[in-house]
């Protein structure tokens, strides 16, 4: 049995292993809710090109915590930490990509005709 004598649970008990595993999953809740609430009164200031790069930072801390923590790859094996390397890896090389297609591009002002009345179609009578 893994109660010591003054009947607190031992270190490797699974009570001990629950409430080490409670403590941590609040704490990273509560770290996401701050995250969350940051990202949230960031967007509230205007700070130009300050906004993006604070939501991708608030962004890429809370996926950090949410993969290492509640996906558990702190303790995964080499092979799943590869893979998710992997796809962190693709996933950046697909948005620079993306990125890389605004470069060429020209900002031209394109020009702008007034709309013109149409005749609405549900009130014309239709007989039989």
């Amino acid at each position: 049995m893994n109660v010591r004598s003054d009947s607190t649970p031992a270190a490797d008990s699974p009570l001990a292993r629950f409430r080490h595993a409670r403590r941590v999953y609040v704490w990273t809740w509560l770290a996401l809710l701050l995250l969350l609430a940051t990202s949230a009164a960031s967007a509230h200031f205007h700070l130009g090109v300050g906004n993006l790069i604070a939501g991708i930072g608030i962004a890429l801390v809370k996926a950090a915590l949410v993969g290492w923590i509640f996906m558990a790859l702190n303790e995964a094996p080499a092979l799943v930490r590869t893979a998710a390397g992997v796809g962190l890896g693709v996933l950046c090389v697909l948005g620079g990509l993306s990125l890389v297609d605004f470069g060429p591009r020209a900002d031209e002002a394109t020009a702008y005709q007034q709309p013109a009345a149409v005749a609405p179609v549900l009130t014309q009578v239709h007989r039989p």
